[in-house]
């Protein structure tokens, strides 16, 4: 599947929110993603773009910005930012694909990430570095490694060279554009890490749908940051912030050791939800929603056809507002 890219901002078509909604295609969504960024080769660093960018990725996490990915079923919270280096090897003029793909590897042999979905690697290259077509087809794109399965990876080349193209000066200085595409590339690969997830009827992702449009700035922990909306299918639109209540563990009263679990983190309609050991993970943290629903993975708890017997199983499936799936 080939990756995918973010278009620079003065050839990006029209926003797609006249396709409708994302539609669930049913691949793995990151719950808990945990973000590392290499620095290949830089030796110089003339905006000041890497201590931008790690304050960035190191506060977004727990904004109302990044909780639209919560319907979705994706992670947002803070402590995103899993680690960096800076990775001293040589790093070509203009980089292959396949030669990012290959730093993006050896970063996770580095950091020792493992295979889990909840991987991204963002190889960031130096000024005067970046993968062909940039700053005049594209600013960055996300993909799944061809050789490490599951982990999904960035290209995120010198933002600021390609100067309004891709973002500066758009809202309020130079690195807009920074936080503006890595948030967009951020969103999308919670969202849509492998490319089979959330993607709408023309193949857009949550950013794509609101990209380069009423762009803002939010406020996290460590300062202000420029960046674009996301689609919400909940709102129909593009938000710049989303509301989400409270959100943990259901613990059982028969073993404080014991929670409930959406089996193997499926989304698919009818998963079974089941009492497993508590482990942490987005399979068994569930939000409680204003309209009394109760969600996990983007999918709310439901009573198998409305039924009212002893006995009626509980299951995952779509919000669809009926009783059933009303809890007190």
């Amino acid at each position: 599947v080939n990756p995918h890219p973010l278009k620079v901002r003065t050839t990006h078509s029209a926003p797609t929110a006249g396709t409708g909604n994302l539609i669930d295609n049913s691949g793995p969504v990151e719950d808990t993603p945990k973000v590392y960024v290499v620095y290949w080769g830089w030796g110089s660093d003339p905006s000041g773009e890497q201590s931008y960018l790690n304050a960035f990725l190191s506060s977004v996490g727990g904004t109302s910005w990044l909780a639209t990915v919560h319907q979705y079923g994706g992670g947002w919270q803070a402590g995103l930012l899993s680690g960096t280096w800076s990775d001293s090897a040589s790093v070509p003029s203009a980089p292959s694909d396949a030669q990012i793909q290959s730093e993006a590897v050896r970063a996770a042999n580095h950091f020792g990430t493992g295979t889990s979905y909840n991987v991204e690697i963002v190889v960031a290259t130096p000024t005067g570095h970046s993968t062909p077509g940039f700053g005049t087809q594209w600013c960055a794109y996300h993909g799944a490694l061809g050789s490490l399965a599951n982990v999904t990876y960035t290209d995120l080349p010198y933002i600021t060279d390609a100067g309004a193209s891709c973002g500066a000066n758009t809202v309020s200085g130079n690195l807009d554009g920074v936080s503006i595409v890595e948030g967009h590339e951020l969103a999308e690969s919670i969202t849509d890490p492998l490319l089979n997830a959330w993607i709408d009827s023309s193949g857009s992702e949550i950013g794509d749908k609101c990209a380069w449009q009423n762009l803002s700035l939010i406020q996290t922990s460590n300062g202000s940051y420029a960046v674009q909306p996301l689609w919400s299918n909940a709102a129909g639109g593009c938000v710049l912030s989303s509301s989400v209540g409270p959100t943990g563990a259901i613990v059982s009263g028969v073993s404080s050791s014991l929670c409930v679990d959406d089996n193997q983190s499926s989304r698919t309609n009818g998963n079974k939800i089941q009492i497993w050991g508590c482990n942490g993970s987005g399979a068994q943290r569930w939000t409680v929603n204003p309209n009394s629903t109760l969600t996990v993975l983007g999918k709310c708890l439901d009573v198998n056809h409305s039924g009212t017997s002893n006995g009626t199983l509980v299951q995952l499936w779509d919000c669809n507002g009926t009783g059933a799936q009303q809890w007190q």
